[in-house]
């Protein structure tokens, strides 16, 4: 069980867009995808921050996004578990665990693929840090 907090969110979406960059399959998203953003909003760390595609790499930025294709809601537990690939984001959705509001569908289209990528980046980052194959939220 992990104790969230801003910090550890922030810092974690930071190595993992670290990880991402450093990715040579994302490379070719990012290219398409600059200037797209991603919202997101953690209601129970009352946490919002977006990722942004600037000059071939990803960056987290605390605040509102000022031009997302996407923002998503939902809590620290439904965040983690999405990236650590324990609950689909379809079940969230279904559970109601998640809102999602897509701004821009073209933009939005850019961002699909690279969800896998950055799952995979999240959960190595969070290995790195914990030692641990599996953490639970």
């Amino acid at each position: 069980m992990i104790k969230a907090d801003r910090r550890l969110v922030l810092s974690r979406m930071e190595k993992t867009c670290a990880k991402m960059g450093a990715d040579r399959n994302a490379s070719v998203f990012f290219q398409k995808g600059e200037g797209v953003e991603v919202g997101y909003v953690l209601k129970d760390l009352e946490l919002t921050f977006y990722l942004r595609l600037v000059d071939g790499r990803m960056e987290v930025v605390e605040g509102a996004a000022p031009n997302p294709a996407v923002v998503m809601e939902m809590d620290f537990s439904t965040h983690h578990s999405i990236l650590m690939r324990t609950m689909h984001p379809m079940e969230a959705v279904a559970r109601r665990k998640i809102r999602i509001k897509v701004e821009n569908q073209k933009k939005m289209s850019l961002i699909l693929p690279m969800t896998g990528v950055m799952c995979r980046a999240y959960r190595e980052s969070v290995q790195e840090e914990t030692g641990c194959e599996e953490v639970r939220a």
